[in-house]
């Protein structure tokens, strides 16, 4: 089973996401829902740690809903590995890398759906 994504996660994922999107669309963790609503990102990540063998991994499941335009827009499975190293300056860049993978599979799943614009 997996668990939601970490603050610091979220934000990076996030701010990614708004790199992909068009920058009104993505909303921070945090920021005020507008009053006609907004699309949901959800992510649950099943692994997403550095190993002792000097790779770090991210498997995920991911959805986006929105209410207001019916429920489920896109949903997805991540999974992707990339070598490290040991130092943890080299895990983290790594980490952010996964996660900037993930932001894309997730802008595409939505720019596909949304037949190229959203």
């Amino acid at each position: 089973m997996g668990r939601p994504a970490g603050p610091m996660a979220r934000i990076v994922l996030a701010q990614d996401l708004a790199a992909r999107l068009p920058e009104a669309k993505v909303l921070m963790p945090g920021d005020p829902v507008p009053p006609n609503g907004a699309a949901s990102v959800h992510v649950s990540m099943q692994e997403f740690m550095p190993d002792g063998a000097g790779s770090v991994a991210l498997q995920a499941d991911w959805f986006v809903t929105a209410p207001q335009a019916g429920g489920l827009l896109a949903q997805g499975r991540f999974s992707r590995a990339l070598p490290c190293g040991k130092s943890p300056a080299a895990q983290a860049r790594e980490m952010s890398g996964l996660l900037a993978h993930l932001a894309d599979t997730i802008a595409r799943g939505l720019l596909s759906r949304a037949g190229g614009s959203l």
